[in-house]
């Protein structure tokens, strides 16, 4: 196995990255917890699908 990067998994990288600091974000200004529990998983759907994909 070997590690590579490629375009999609930068981009689901970093759609994870903003997606959980505007879940942050909104939880701490909104006070929802549902909103930053859906936040938190699509992070780790992310998260995962880019590791997924990087991995040759």
């Amino acid at each position: 196995m070997e590690f590579i990067p490629n375009v999609v998994s930068i981009c689901l990288t970093a759609t994870g990255v903003i997606v959980m600091i505007g879940g942050l974000v909104w939880a701490w200004r909104k006070k929802k917890p549902i909103w930053s529990v859906a936040t938190a998983m699509f992070f780790v759907i992310c998260g995962y699908l880019a590791l997924m994909f990087s991995i040759a």
